[in-house]
């Protein structure tokens, strides 16, 4: 949870507009909902703990730093479409989903949802968003055939296989 509250921390000093308006939600929400517990006040923390990870203290109350946290998962994360909990690392996205954005948002699941099968979906092909970071990515330039995985060969560092060098050579899969 701390690379989250770090994460959280310099995503409001590079967004001071949204410090500022998570500054009045929580003001707001402080007057008006001081009876309730903290998953009761904050949606999406009911499931997986999060409202217990947020409160930091233990106490139940809800500081402004618990809650920039809180706003900070909120806007960049996603939230299970079952269970409806803020999804804070891995989650499972529909690639057919994902790649029709006429459809709107993506389906994303949290891994305990998706792994026990408590969603009805009419897509099967789902991806973990690590795995789908690489997914996206442009795919390196493919390795001759002739090298196999754990081979040393020599490469130029920070250049490809056909030579074009930006610097030194080193010798791949040497552990160099």
């Amino acid at each position: 949870m701390e690379d989250i509250r770090l994460a959280a921390s310099l995503f409001f000093e590079k967004e001071p507009q949204l410090k500022q308006i998570a500054q009045a939600e929580f003001s707001t929400l402080t007057l008006t909902q001081t009876q309730k517990t903290f998953e009761e006040r904050l949606p999406g923390c009911s499931s997986h703990n999060l409202g217990a990870e947020l409160n930091a203290d233990g106490d139940g109350s809800i500081t402004f730093d618990d809650f920039l946290i809180y706003r900070y998962l909120s806007h960049t994360r996603p939230m299970c479409h079952h269970c409806k909990a803020i999804i804070k690392l891995v989650f499972y996205t529909c690639l057919q989903c994902f790649a029709d954005e006429s459809k709107g948002p993506t389906y994303d699941l949290c891994p305990k949802c998706y792994l026990e099968k408590k969603f009805s979906h009419p897509h099967e092909q789902f991806l973990d968003n690590y795995a789908m970071v690489k997914a996206v990515r442009k795919p390196p330039m493919a390795v001759p055939s002739e090298i196999s995985m754990g081979m040393s060969i020599a490469a130029p560092l920070g250049g490809d296989l056909l030579g074009n060098s930006l610097g030194d050579n080193v010798v791949l899969g040497s552990g160099n």
